[in-house]
């Protein structure tokens, strides 16, 4: 597998402990949706016969955590705490525009 070009990566602010809470919480739910697509993708191509209505519960299961974590207190927390923070010195562009993606 290719190596990936860090150049083209955003610099985030780690130094910041709210904006590295964030980004690992953001982490969590990204890889969370991208086991929702392989689990779609799955079912779409090669999933055996009979075994829709246990994907289906794996899928409602991983909708229902998914859920949990848009909706937890502490994410409305942190995006509260950056939203006007991000808006100063250290803070990136990419930082920036992290919040106005989530926001």
């Amino acid at each position: 597998m290719p190596k990936q070009d860090t150049r083209s990566l955003p610099e985030f602010t780690r130094s910041d402990s709210h904006l590295s809470e964030l980004l690992n919480y953001l982490h969590q739910i990204a890889d969370l949706q991208v086991l929702g697509a392989i689990a779609e993708w799955d079912q779409n191509t090669a999933m055996p016969g009979g075994a829709a209505e246990i994907r289906g519960f794996q899928v409602a299961a991983l909708q229902g955590v998914l859920h949990e974590l848009w909706t937890n207190p502490r994410l409305a927390s942190l995006l509260n705490e950056l939203s006007e923070r991000v808006q100063q010195a250290p803070f990136s562009d990419a930082d920036r525009g992290l919040l106005r993606e989530v926001l």
